[in-house]
């Protein structure tokens, strides 16, 4: 398995570059990324005593270091990836126990902050139940986390031979947002709508189709 071997963090926009570059020599061709941006995040409830003054994950990172006794949901893997807790406690300067997280299969994250059994967890940005659930999102105000943008991408000869389809591609990619893709997913995982319906029904309403 090939490694790209690139050591120090980009910004989404030279990441982006990169990986367009990369793959064009793959033949694969990427479109325009859209605004939403599937990365790790870290969510609170809306209206919580604990966590109401605690906006962004610099004031997380301080009510850490001042013992503030804020629990953690977290999954298996993010307190072991360089990308995750590790990597965000050497950014943010703050150190967590193991009586401060409680890991979890991802999908539990969510009913776990809701019902209250613990005060923080983590989330992927545009996860329906953040909305559903009225979760707030705690401001990556050092911009640690990743970018995981939503980007169409075609394999060249397919789009030489439809050039076509960059057009309408394109123009999905621009109705694309962390909140818009929350309340479609919203519909999918929480309303129990099919994903047909749910993009037949965006795309309708956008003019797409």
């Amino acid at each position: 398995m090939s490694r790209n071997h690139i050591d120090k963090p980009m910004s989404a926009e030279d990441t982006y570059n990169t990986v367009k570059e990369l793959d064009a020599k793959k033949g694969i061709t990427w479109l325009n990324p859209s605004a939403a941006n599937n990365t790790y995040a870290l969510a609170v409830q809306a209206s919580n005593e604990k966590t109401d003054a605690i906006k962004s994950l610099s004031d997380l990172a301080a009510s850490y270091n001042d013992d503030g006794g804020l629990v953690m949901a977290v999954n298996a893997e993010f307190p072991g990836r360089p990308d995750g807790l590790p990597g965000l406690e050497k950014a943010y300067g703050f150190k967590t126990t193991r009586a401060d997280l409680r890991p979890m299969d991802s999908g539990l994250t969510y009913p776990a902050l809701r019902d209250g059994q613990v005060d923080v967890a983590l989330v992927f940005a545009t996860d329906g139940r953040i909305k559903a659930f009225d979760f707030r999102i705690l401001t990556d105000d050092k911009g640690f986390f990743p970018n995981y943008a939503t980007v169409p991408v075609v394999r060249t000869s397919v789009l030489e031979a439809n050039p076509g389809l960059e057009k309408p591609l394109n123009a999905l990619s621009a109705k694309l947002s962390n909140s818009v893709m929350q309340t479609l997913n919203a519909e999918v995982d929480v309303d129990r709508k099919s994903i047909g319906a749910v993009a037949t029904q965006f795309l309708t309403d956008n003019g797409l189709i």
